[in-house]
């Protein structure tokens, strides 16, 4: 095990918690609805963190129970290693240093459909299944919506017709 996956049992099911990276957001205002930017900056202040960006972590899981090996969400994707510059999309390398092969997935659960969560679905290329053995789970709501042709014309331009674009491809 490295430091970028964590491995303990409940039961008899086998967890791993891998990183996929991270990306800092500006505290500016518009990242949280429940609370003022002046709250959440004094909130990182008190947990001793700068209070001018924010950091989420990306930290896909797999369990191994039943025979199965199951994924649940597949990261940002290959693809923004470079992007980021090694920040995010290291799903696919901690896999392989955790001992898990991609060809070994059987079943991917997808939570939802934003980008950190499906874009590892293809490798770097965004072409190639990056799990080519794995029965893909996915919200029959989330199909659905994001599947809809009505539901993307009537989306707003920027973010929303660009998740509508992703989440076709």
């Amino acid at each position: 095990m490295t430091d970028a996956a964590h491995r303990y049992k409940v039961r008899d099911i086998e967890v791993t918690v891998l990183t996929h990276g991270f990306r800092n957001v500006p505290v500016d205002g518009k990242y949280l609805s429940n609370a003022s930017e002046d709250d959440l900056k004094a909130q990182l202040k008190a947990e001793g963190r700068p209070a001018d960006v924010m950091t989420n972590t990306f930290s896909p899981i797999v369990l191994k129970t039943g025979g199965k090996t199951v994924l649940f969400d597949t990261g940002n994707g290959e693809a923004q290693v470079a992007a980021s510059k090694g920040e995010r999309g290291l799903l696919n390398q901690n896999l392989a240093a955790a001992g898990i092969g991609r060809n070994k997935i059987d079943v991917v659960v997808i939570s939802h459909f934003h980008a950190d969560h499906v874009n590892g679905l293809l490798e770097a290329d965004n072409k190639t299944p990056a799990f080519p053995n794995a029965e893909i789970k996915v919200p029959a709501n989330e199909w659905k919506f994001w599947m809809d042709d009505g539901e993307m014309s009537r989306a707003s331009p920027g973010r929303m017709t660009e998740l509508f674009a992703n989440n076709r491809r």
